[in-house]
């Protein structure tokens, strides 16, 4: 496996790295203590053994960069939703508009169910 990685270095075209890469991926699953012993190794080949492995890992940090976005997407937009939710009420309220209007109002508008639209009037 160390050979292999030495070799690997010196590959230039894509469908040879793409094959070694295939090939180390198998040897790696089934052999994940030298793997082990090579990640504590000398520090030429643990950045062998992290360029064999750059594209998994690449796609591991975008895959987890991408979730917490559209985690923080999500929250901010049911933050604002929420702000323009008491927002309306609020000014529902300022024109005496009966609670159980603004209700309605609130369920049509946002799409909520009688008790999320509920929960707003308290």
């Amino acid at each position: 496996m160390a050979r292999a990685i030495k070799y690997s270095r010196n590959v230039r075209s894509k469908n040879e790295k793409e094959l070694i890469d295939a090939i180390f991926e198998v040897s790696a699953l089934a052999n994940k203590n030298i793997v082990e012993e090579l990640k504590m190794g000398d520090e030429d080949m643990c950045q062998a053994l992290m360029e064999i492995m750059k594209p998994e890992i690449d796609e591991a940090v975008n895959k987890a960069v991408d979730t917490a976005v559209n985690a923080a997407v999500l929250k901010e937009r049911r933050e604002t939703t929420e702000r323009a939710i008491k927002a309306a009420v609020k000014s529902l309220r300022r024109f005496n508009t009966s609670d159980l209007n603004i209700k309605m109002t609130l369920m049509e508008d946002y799409n909520l169910s009688e008790e999320e639209a509920l929960s707003y009037l308290k």
